[in-house]
């Protein structure tokens, strides 16, 4: 499938150091791509699904002039750097597959299900004022689970684990403007 939305008054949350500022951007772009795929394999109970999706998502570049007051970047003059930079949150790559497996337990009176996914990111922007420091690197997250349900589903137990592998990663950072110093 091929995408493309754009937004107008796109909710800009940037901190400043010393509080959260929320700002309208006139206008963002998101366009690109997304392939899907659902196989069900020759194995009873067992399919496997995944994806992949080019995003192209941008702040326009015609939000005005820091010298025109009444333009977005007249209003916003620190944000001068947003114009034609990705969005926050934004990566231009995604990649995602799932196995899943589910048969029938105790005599057909309930359910075990097998679930294992995996996602990966081409890096991204952490932060709304375009900081190199706030560029999170690509992540691949591994998650699991495992249910047990009847077979009307009306109860089910689960056990889950979400990023197996610990892997540590940002989902926003901050910019610290004041340093505190002292000595003993």
């Amino acid at each position: 499938a091929l995408f493309h939305q754009t937004f107008t008054d796109f909710q800009l949350n940037t901190f400043t150091g010393i509080s959260f500022v929320v700002t309208s951007v006139p206008e963002v772009v998101s366009q690109g791509a997304e392939l899907d795929f659902f196989y069900r394999t020759p194995i009873d109970g067992l399919t496997i699904s995944g994806g992949a999706a080019y995003t192209f998502a941008e702040y326009t570049k015609n939000l005005g002039s820091a010298a025109q007051p009444n333009t977005f970047l007249g209003r916003n003059p620190n944000l001068y750097f947003l114009p034609g930079s990705q969005l926050t949150s934004a990566p231009v790559w995604t990649f995602g597959s799932a196995i899943n497996y589910e048969r029938s337990v105790f005599n057909d009176a309930g359910l075990l299900k097998t679930y294992l996914d995996f996602r990966r990111s081409s890096e991204y922007l952490t932060g709304s004022n375009v900081d190199p420091r706030k560029l999170q690197s690509p992540i691949v997250l591994v998650n699991a689970r495992i249910a047990l349900s009847t077979r009307d589903e009306r109860w089910t137990a689960e056990f889950w684990g979400r990023n197996l592998t610990d892997k540590r990663y940002a989902q926003s950072h901050s910019t610290r403007h004041f340093k505190v110093t002292g000595h003993n």
